[in-house]
């Protein structure tokens, strides 16, 4: 039974508007191939991280409420892991 999930991810600030368009075409795309859906994205201006990430003091923070199946999260995070744009993520299950 899929359940409800909030990933955030934080995306390097040196990305034009068109690479962060892509990237999250591609970030939903991949949650739709694992059969989930997504329901909302929110995306910031460039803030300021709390500490330095990878070399970066500021980056874009994406919100993306989706529900899937707990057995496509692993798989979901791994791809984050393995992108270059993505400083940090987090999933968690929203109750």
């Amino acid at each position: 039974m899929p359940k409800d999930y909030e990933l955030i991810y934080i995306v390097v600030p040196q990305l034009d508007q068109a690479g962060l368009e892509a990237l999250g075409e591609e970030v939903s795309k991949q949650i739709q191939q694992l059969g989930g859906a997504v329901d909302n994205v929110r995306t910031s201006d460039i803030r300021q991280l709390a500490y330095e990430i990878a070399g970066q003091t500021e980056g874009i923070y994406v919100v993306v409420n989706f529900h899937s199946e707990t057995s496509a999260i692993a798989e979901l995070e791994q791809s984050l892991v393995l992108n270059q744009q993505v400083l940090r993520h987090m999933v968690i299950r929203l109750d």
